[in-house]
């Protein structure tokens, strides 16, 4: 009798240390995702010429509240509609603005999850609950339009990268020459590092 319980005993702490190592196994394996597969992929492959932008807004989060700076192109010409379409008297500039966004790629996934937002400084400026947040929580936003109105490129620019950097699961990566920021698009929760 008192081999069939020790034989009992010992084939359950068997299954026990059998099962937590199948679950050890498979929870370590990489993560086979959709968004590591858009790693060196633009973010918006539909803009591909700066002409199409016809107006830039930029919403930062100044003292408690979201400022938002628009210019429209008016014809040829760029304005302020916030000051009676005065016009702006650096055009190329904006030019130049709106085509060096064009080509900004992903360079590597920092985190997928929304709850990070807050520890790369992400958080929408024009979401309503982020008044709840600290400052350097919260991104500035860059949206340029066509003349129809529709969004070419939206992305929200958050804190600048430390040279060495680890996303989510604590992968550290080594980073090159160039200023980086977490970025990630308002529409996604998943946040990338790109140069600016």
């Amino acid at each position: 009798m008192k081999q069939v319980t020790t034989t009992l005993v010992l084939s359950v702490i068997a299954l026990i240390s059998f099962s937590v190592a199948l679950v050890v196994h498979f929870r370590s394996q990489p993560v086979d995702d959709a968004q590591s597969e858009l790693i060196g992929e633009v973010f918006y492959p539909e803009f591909n010429d700066p002409r199409q932008a016809s107006s830039l807004r930029l919403t930062v989060w100044e003292e408690g509240s979201p400022k938002q700076f628009e210019i429209k192109k008016v014809g040829d010409l760029w304005t302020i509609p916030a000051h009676f379409d005065y016009p702006v008297e650096s055009a190329d500039q904006l030019n130049r603005t709106a085509g060096s966004v064009i080509n900004i790629r992903r360079e590597f996934l920092a985190g997928t999850k929304k709850d990070l937002h807050d520890r790369y400084g992400v958080n929408n400026p024009d979401d309503p609950d982020v008044k709840l947040k600290e400052a350097n929580q919260i991104g500035d936003r860059i949206t340029l339009t066509d003349d129809s109105r529709n969004v070419v490129f939206d992305l929200i620019v958050g804190k600048p990268v430390d040279q060495e950097s680890e996303n989510e699961m604590g992968e550290k990566r080594e980073l090159v020459e160039g200023q980086r920021y977490y970025v990630r698009r308002p529409d996604q929760n998943e946040t990338y590092v790109e140069t600016l």
